[in-house]
């Protein structure tokens, strides 16, 4: 919950992005709570009765909003927002919502490419091994960006659920939108301009999905590495 809070706080902060104000935050046990303005329905309810140029219209919204995310300074790690400058667990649909690390950025690629390692010694003998690429750099991505996530209020669109916001690949926002797009099955006129909105990452999201639900299952080197690292006195670098 509070990785949350501090992505809404840190989003409020730096960009025009209308968010539901977060009226008190606090934890009860076990459990975390927020309590949030209420803002207008879901655009899942009434997408497919908007016109097409109001369809348009909401995609072209939302590029904008991914433009100044993605001019939020970087911080010096991956993963969720951090206010006292230590890395914390990465957790995301892209990771199948499972937490890992934390990393560095080079851990980060690392823990990727072995996992990439992992399956691909399943593929077929003539299959090539695909190494991440990061040449479209790291960014402030949302991760569940969908007509669930999205409401409309007083002729302004909203954006809700920051629970997995936070610096990773670039190319993250437009992925989650495609494995939302599939687990809701939204229609096509949302689906096919999701590369208008997020950038056309062609494949990012088949090379992830290779990996499947090892990314649940298998504990990684790089992760024992970090364990290793974080016992030491030395921490693990971050750049």
């Amino acid at each position: 919950m509070w990785d949350e809070v501090e992505a809404i706080n840190l989003v409020s902060e730096t960009t025009t992005i209308p968010i539901p104000k977060i009226l008190r935050a606090f934890e009860h046990g076990a459990d975390g709570y927020m309590v949030m303005d209420y803002v207008g329905g879901a655009l899942l309810h009434v997408w497919r009765a908007l016109r097409k140029e109001d369809q348009s219209s909401v995609a072209e919204t939302l590029r904008g909003y991914i433009d100044q995310l993605r001019a939020i300074p970087l911080q010096d790690f991956p993963g969720p927002v951090s206010n006292n400058l230590k890395p914390k667990r990465c957790h995301c649909p892209q990771f199948r919502d499972k937490m890992r690390g934390p990393f560095d950025y080079s851990l980060f690629e690392e823990f990727l490419n072995e996992m990439e390692g992992i399956c691909y010694v399943e593929l077929p003998p003539a299959s090539e091994r695909q190494l991440f690429d990061g040449s479209s750099g790291y960014a402030f991505t949302h991760n569940n960006i969908g007509l669930r996530n999205i409401f409309a209020d007083d002729g302004k669109i909203y954006l809700s659920n920051w629970a997995d916001a936070g610096f990773y690949p670039m190319w993250f926002d437009a992925v989650g939108m495609e494995m939302i797009a599939e687990e809701t099955r939204a229609p096509r006129s949302w689906s096919d301009r999701i590369p208008n909105i997020a950038g056309d990452f062609a494949g990012k999201k088949d090379w992830l999905d290779r990996m499947g639900y090892q990314l649940m299952l298998h504990r990684t080197k790089t992760e024992a590495k970090i364990r290793k690292l974080q016992s030491s006195s030395c921490g693990f670098g971050m750049r």
